[in-house]
């Protein structure tokens, strides 16, 4: 027999979790991390075995380590296949599969860490990866991770909250955020030259969110530094945002960049990844919605 809660019930209920909030900086930014249940002691542990998942997509994935997986296959893979962790497999995975959907717009081999280091010829197809965990790189190259290395972690952590029988939450890695549960996350965008008046709030409930800016034709929020365009090699002009909501942060944030560069192009992809998409020019007050399946501008 089904047993009906009414309302005064589940307020009640809900007026006696306990919501925890702890942050600390990784992955080149600042990683908070929201967690809500019933039991204190079992969220702080919960939230420890998150960011547990975070150090270790850190210390695997950081680009400027050179004892991390990504700093020995940037020495070493392209004389020896290196055995990397299987967390760092996934990744890279992931990240061929959006090169070989995007024809090489998303090329893990050409951030502008490493750009300046290409001979001009080498690119993503020139990462094999082993069944064994085993890559190889068939010509010189250097890899960088970066947001999409970033975006996993948030999905590792959120992924770890849940085991731990936490019933709701946010993960929020420097706008690479994820939200589960019953409760419902709102979220704001900027402008990309941060123009109070010009942010658009944005509602989420298990979903995922990320955000990728380009101000002035120079630097990402986060990062600091342009897109380029793999195939091309040319970076990302203008003062750009692109948001995007999909079902996990890892997809969300390689979509950002290919909606950048590649603008109604991107749709298909979209659409084939369950995701929406907000472009913002700061050359224009109008928000440009990529819904999967039509473009519509609206005033903020």
């Amino acid at each position: 027999m089904s047993r009906k809660v009414s309302v005064a019930s589940w307020q009640l209920m809900k007026s006696v979790l306990s919501k925890i909030r702890r942050a600390r900086p990784l992955l080149g930014t600042f990683v908070e991390i929201t967690a809500q249940g019933a039991d204190e002691s079992c969220l702080r542990a919960a939230i420890d075995k998150a960011f547990a998942a975070v150090c270790t997509v850190h210390r695997l994935m950081n680009f400027h380590d050179p004892k991390s997986d990504v700093g020995r296959m940037n020495e070493k893979a392209a004389k020896r296949p290196i055995r990397v962790h299987p967390w760092t497999q996934c990744v890279l995975e992931a990240a061929q599969g959006f090169s070989d959907k995007t024809n090489g717009v998303l090329d893990v081999t050409v951030s502008p860490l490493t750009r300046a280091s290409r001979s001009g010829c080498g690119s993503w197809s020139d990462i094999v990866l082993s069944k064994d965990k085993y890559v190889f790189f068939l010509r010189p190259i250097l890899i960088d991770l970066g947001g999409i290395a970033k975006g996993f972690a948030v999905d590792r952590a959120t992924e770890a909250l849940v085991s731990a029988g936490v019933t709701g939450g946010v993960v929020n890695a420097g706008g690479d955020l994820r939200v589960f549960g019953p409760d419902s996350y709102t979220a704001d965008i900027r402008h990309p030259l941060d123009l109070a008046p010009s942010r658009r709030a944005i509602t989420l409930q298990d979903r995922a969110l990320a955000t990728s800016a380009v101000a002035n034709g120079q630097a990402d929020f986060a990062n600091l530094t342009p897109f380029v365009d793999g195939r091309t090699g040319r970076v990302v002009s203008g003062s750009l945002s692109a948001s995007v909501t999909a079902p996990d942060c890892m997809t969300a944030d390689a979509l950002t960049k290919a909606v950048l560069i590649m603008r109604d192009e991107a749709i298909p992809l979209l659409r084939k990844h369950q995701a929406r998409a907000i472009l913002l020019s700061g050359n224009s007050a109008e928000w440009e919605s990529l819904r999967g399946n039509e473009t519509r501008r609206y005033k903020t």
